[in-house]
């Protein structure tokens, strides 16, 4: 019995070798994500859901050349230990903070680090947004990685992401099956994180899992969804805060909130804006450029009403350098 489970056990260990072995001559990381076309600078994370890859130098279909750095964002190298004298702002946020449809340096964060150093500050601000993030990966990324490029400030750009449906297939985001909110799906894969970390590595393990997740769902599409489960319940956006800001007390660093704009309105949001008040947390409101633009706010982003072209990024640029 013991020789025929060893032959069982080495049999099978063999077929793994095979299987990844074939996988790795036929496919990259790449084309193993759940939407190659769009995603396909982005990668599993264990705790984070999803991260964007270090090293890149791509193009993307909807958006053109595309380079990233070492830690996988859209940025220059991080210089740490921080220069003397510099003043540091980590940009956190989502595709308008990453820059969807714009030039890195078109993107509202570096319109901030152009004008903070025109008024006479050594200023970097690091690019930190990440497509489809909500404000619940952030607080992950912030507690797990963010506070070790060492800001002065961390700027928070999060709003409609959080308010996507749960609990549904989604061809156009990076996990395909929704089958939790964002806080859900963290907790259920931290206590094998490590695990995980290891089989994001293997070519036949993402082979498998993505053939899985294009069977037929029992899960409605999110385009048919309305008024069901989001993403980041109210309750859990309250936690994310509490974290973040938890985190930059510990550190000495400054929190600051930024309204999201959008042509789409969602000023009828509140919660960030109370939230701040409440825990005494810097506040940008942006209803003011909203107003100012009127009834030319359309044409100014793209289609999907909320990604903003090049003026509004350097309007958002300027109205958050000048509140920093």
């Amino acid at each position: 019995m013991k020789r025929k489970l060893w032959m069982a056990v080495v049999t099978l260990l063999g077929v793994i070798m095979v299987g990844e072995i074939g996988c790795r001559l036929v496919w990259s990381v790449a084309d193993l994500q759940l939407n190659p076309t769009e995603n396909a600078h982005l990668r599993d994370h264990p705790t984070r859901l999803w991260v964007q890859a270090p090293n890149l130098d791509i193009e993307l279909a909807e958006h053109g050349r595309l380079r990233t750095n070492a830690l996988g964002l859209r940025n220059e190298e991080v210089i740490v230990p921080k220069p003397n004298g510099e003043f540091r702002v980590l940009s956190l946020g989502e595709s308008s903070t990453w820059g969807h449809g714009v030039r890195l340096p078109e993107s509202y964060s570096k319109i901030i680090e152009q004008q903070l150093k025109r008024s006479g500050k050594a200023a970097t601000v690091i690019n930190a947004g990440i497509p489809a993030y909500t404000i619940q990966q952030s607080a992950m990324y912030l507690q797990e990685a963010g506070l070790s490029l060492q800001p002065d400030v961390v700027l928070v750009y999060h709003q409609t992401n959080d308010f996507l449906p749960a609990h549904v297939t989604d061809a156009h985001n990076p996990l395909v099956q929704l089958t939790g909110n964002d806080r859900e799906l963290i907790e259920r894969r931290r206590p094998i994180a490590q695990l995980l970390k290891f089989l994001f590595n293997s070519r036949l393990y993402l082979a498998v899992r993505t053939a899985m997740l294009r069977l037929p769902s029992n899960l409605p599409s999110a385009d048919t969804v309305r008024d069901g489960p989001v993403r980041v319940p109210p309750e859990d956006r309250r936690a994310a805060l509490d974290l973040m800001l938890n985190v930059c007390n510990q550190a000495g660093v400054r929190l600051v909130i930024v309204q999201p704009m959008y042509a789409i309105d969602h000023s009828e949001d509140r919660l960030l804006r109370d939230w701040s008040a409440e825990r005494h947390v810097t506040y940008i409101e942006t209803d003011s450029l909203r107003r100012s633009l009127g009834a030319n706010i359309q044409r100014l982003y793209l289609p999907d009403g909320v990604h903003p072209r090049p003026a509004v990024h350097r309007m958002l640029g300027e109205h958050i350098a000048k509140a920093l």
